[in-house]
């Protein structure tokens, strides 16, 4: 009894935490969403009650499966909510673009087809870019991948549906078993420990799809007993994505201890069987460029990311070749494997907990690549009999520490000898100095460095070099991926200045902020440490030239903000169009000394139709040039109507601030459109004395 009240408790205070982090995630509007927040919070304060005062079993499962019940129906309202109208990960994109392509018969495993999806389908905000330029756009992953994906095109739904159905399988799996090993008592806490991860969900909205192989891998495990079941899920697991590959061999060698030879030869046929009938229509469509996808996922030439020891090596402390890593899991999982056959009593269960410590080693190590496996050690839990495992602890032999001495000796060794695959080196040689050529203030948009080349053996006389900066801030404000930069020029060989730039808006390097810069191309990278480049803006008014430094134009332009009613931008060369059914502002704050207002004159070309114009604000008083008169309040407002608009000169703003005892200390700039107007607004040049 006593141990039922200390679950209960705990439970209580894991469904108060995980109501919290709900609310956290929808804010204030949406009340269907709010009211499951306080049935859940209702609930497990009753729990609490009914644990800490008179003991009702019959009440106690009512209320636990009342919460449990509406903990995983607040968990598809947040994702319904939160799965976006456009893909935040490279990976979903790929996968809904490769769909589309064979539901209208093309082969997605030729990239020239992919490619011209990539360019023609909704650019995502987190790409993976490759050593030698570009982004990944083909797709490396099995055919399931793509099967899943067919529904969403052919119905019109949002692909990260299919994910988000994925995590209501995994959930309801694991109340499965856990009741059918007669864990009743644990069950809720662990279900709700689940929920509680922010990102267990928060990934699924972001479309990363890793959940759909982890629930079928699950599903291979619970239910092992029956070979075909269990076999048709892990080929179906690995037909996905070839994450499960790893866990393969240790999954084997457990069937076969537990079940005997004929019950693993069942389980190998349904394995091989369902991967090869999914992957069978592109295998049809063309095989070796099926083959060569696959088993790219090996070789792939891509940055290195993550949390694991590669760090040392893409970060620029002491480059090392992407092959050590490649290498280093390969020994490490072989590794593992011994251990796991000499040592089967003790770590029969342990296999799920294997890739963890492999795929730490890899060159890129994505949280996306860890976080899942911990789900499938809860799958595992109700089979582990502690005591058994206590009475035959786990001893290594000397010879076998030895051995394990050396692959640890291979691994801290392979920072020292780096394996490089050519001769050839570059370094970055001197930072001269940054520029805000857009003017957007606190960030740098141009760097200008000295670097040095010299080719070797299997690299051309020039080359393109690209750019990645890594700040000293929280990786929150930015992708794992680094701050992304480029230059238009090629390297050659001896001394090169260059001048570098932002990939995308976000892009954007923060000043007086320290960073490394790493330039890289192929197996050859080079890195410098700063302490960081102050801006200058050219202009007072952030961007008016309306520069975009972004692949995918999503968002206004930086330090832009769009507001208003039923507003609709749409950009144009060195401009945008805008209209809206109400008052709409096109808005940027002037962040320096206003007095320098009087030097600047923008020039644009301005048409439109309706009610349009332009207003510089100081404080809560406002200088409105409009096409049309219109309804204003005159004692905060001069309102100068005019349709010719096309050149801006502030210091009539200014001198009438000044005029008028405006205060000049806050300054604002907008354009703005009436209702049922429409204006069009491009940039020709400006002058600032």
């Amino acid at each position: 009894m006593l141990q039922e009240r200390s679950w209960n408790l705990a439970l209580s205070v894991t469904l108060i935490v995980y109501a919290y982090m709900a609310w956290l995630s929808i804010g204030y509007y949406e009340i269907s969403a709010l009211v499951l927040v306080w049935i859940l919070i209702t609930l497990a304060g009753l729990i609490a009650i009914n644990a800490a005062t008179h003991f009702i079993p019959a009440v106690r499962s009512t209320l636990i499966y009342s919460a449990l019940f509406v903990s995983i129906l607040l968990m598809l309202t947040i994702s319904v909510k939160y799965v976006a109208n456009y893909y935040l990960e490279d990976e979903i994109l790929i996968q809904n673009n490769a769909a589309y392509l064979f539901i209208h018969g093309q082969d997605p495993y030729i990239r020239s087809n992919m490619l011209k999806m990539f360019y023609s389908s909704q650019v995502p905000l987190f790409n993976t870019p490759m050593l030698q330029g570009g982004y990944v756009y083909y797709l490396i992953y099995p055919g399931l991948s793509v099967l899943l994906f067919v529904p969403p095109i052919v119905f019109h739904f949002n692909p990260d549906y299919v994910i988000a159905v994925f995590n209501f399988i995994s959930i309801v799996l694991l109340i499965y078993y856990y009741r059918k090993r007669k864990l009743k008592l644990q069950t809720p806490l662990i279900i709700t420990a689940i929920l509680v991860s922010a990102f267990y969900l928060g990934f699924t909205v972001a479309g990363v799809s890793a959940i759909i192989w982890v629930t079928l891998l699950a599903m291979a495990y619970v239910f092992r007993d029956r070979p075909y079941v269990s076999g048709i899920f892990l080929g179906l697991s690995v037909a996905y994505k070839q994450d499960p590959v790893i866990v393969i061999p240790f999954f084997l060698y457990f069937i076969y201890k537990e079940y005997g030879g004929v019950h693993e030869i069942k389980f190998i046929a349904a394995m091989v069987s369902s991967f090869m009938i999914v992957n069978l229509p592109f295998i049809l469509m063309g095989p070796l460029a099926w083959m060569s996808s696959i088993l790219d996922v090996a070789n792939q030439s891509i940055i290195g990311v993550g949390v694991g020891p590669s760090i040392i090596s893409f970060a620029g402390f002491y480059h090392v070749s992407p092959l050590y890593f490649s290498l280093l899991i390969l020994i490490i999982e072989l590794f593992l494997l011994f251990l796991y056959v000499r040592y089967y009593n003790a770590l029969k269960y342990a296999f799920f907990a294997f890739p963890v410590l492999i795929m730490l080693f890899n060159f890129r190590v994505l949280i996306s690549y860890l976080m899942y496996w911990p789900f499938l050690i809860m799958i595992v839990l109700p089979d582990i009999n502690i005591q058994e495992n206590m009475l035959k602890p786990l001893r290594i032999r000397r010879s076998h520490f030895i051995a394990l001495s050396l692959v640890l000796i291979v691994v801290t060794g392979g920072f020292v000898i780096p394996m490089h695959t050519s001769s050839a080196s570059i370094t970055i040689n001197s930072i001269n100095g940054g520029s805000d050529a857009i003017s957007i203030p606190g960030v740098i948009d141009g760097i200008n460095i000295t670097m040095s080349y010299y080719p070797g053996n299997g690299y051309p006389a020039s080359v393109p070099i690209y750019f990645r900066i890594l700040t000293n801030s929280p990786m929150e404000n930015y992708s794992v991926n680094g701050l992304l930069w480029h230059t238009n020029t090629y390297l050659h060989p001896g001394s090169n200045n260059i001048s570098i730039y932002p990939d995308n808006s976000f892009d954007l390097l923060p000043s007086n902020t320290s960073f490394i810069l790493i330039a890289y191309y192929g197996q050859m990278q080079a890195s410098y440490r700063s302490h960081g480049l102050y801006d200058r803006p050219k202009y007072p008014v952030p961007d008016p030239m309306f520069a975009y430094p972004q692949y995918s134009r999503s968002e206004p332009f930086p330090r832009w903000y769009l507001s208003g009613n039923g507003s609709n931008l749409v950009y144009i060369a060195d401009g945008f169009n805008i209209s809206s059914s109400g008052w709409s502002n096109m808005t940027s704050s002037i962040l320096v000394d206003s007095s320098a207002l009087q030097n600047l004159t923008i020039e644009y070309n301005i048409s439109g139709k309706g009610i349009y114009g332009y207003t510089i604000s100081f404080s809560e008083f406002n200088y409105t040039v409009s096409s049309e008169p219109f309804a204003v309040n005159m004692n905060y407002t001069h309102l100068v109507v005019s349709r010719n608009q096309n050149m801006i000169e502030f210091a009539a703003a200014y001198q009438w601030a000044l005029a008028n005892h405006w205060p000049t200390t806050e300054v604002d700039m907008a354009f703005f459109t009436g209702p049922g107007s429409e204006m069009s607004v491009q940039y020709v040049g400006a002058s600032y004395d």
